[in-house]
């Protein structure tokens, strides 16, 4: 907000709805009353039915979309993809299996001192941190091929970005065990 503007109206529990939407996809009444605490968003949700496209997810729960949002075709895999601690896409959501898979339960802080969670193909797969002015990339398996291409090239691409504000000099990739 500027200096000197004051807030037009009040807060919308719908722009906040469509904001979340928009930013983190496809999400089920219960996603949404995770994220922001509130209850009984069913009724709020159902009234914007205009403004949403109801879909089923791979388990047949119904989620709420924007119908201008690009929905990619299922066999396009997601590239690689870098998230800080606690990013609001892997602790926000009711259920959060469509990211963490079979690795929700397993415990992750193996001696790495880790800061963040690597998305592979969309499931969580491996985790990082800095240290000694290198980006320390730890994958839960072995990956080859393409994969692995994909995995160093968002590497490298997330370290130079990472340097734009601390001592960041290159990268490394290897297994948690």
């Amino acid at each position: 907000m500027q200096s000197g503007r004051s807030m037009s109206g009040q807060p919308s529990v719908v722009g906040a709805i469509k904001r979340f939407i928009a930013a983190y996809g496809p999400a089920s009444v219960k996603d949404l009353q995770q994220w922001c605490g509130l209850t009984k968003l069913k009724a709020v949700v159902d009234a914007m039915s205009d403004e949403l496209v109801a879909l089923r997810d791979e388990r047949g729960t119904v989620v709420y979309d924007l119908p201008y949002a690009p929905r990619p075709d299922a066999d396009i895999s997601p590239p690689p993809r870098f998230l800080a601690d606690y990013d609001n896409m892997l602790i926000s959501l009711a259920d959060r299996s469509r990211f963490t898979g079979a690795m929700e339960h397993r415990q992750f802080d193996i001696g790495f001192g880790l800061s963040g969670s690597l998305l592979i193909d969309g499931e969580l797969s491996g985790m990082w941190k800095v240290a000694d002015a290198v980006l320390q990339v730890r994958t839960m398996q072995r990956l080859r091929g393409s994969q692995r291409a994909e995995v160093l090239a968002e590497s490298e691409s997330f370290a130079e970005f990472l340097a734009s504000g601390h001592d960041v000099a290159g990268c490394e990739m290897g297994r948690i065990n």
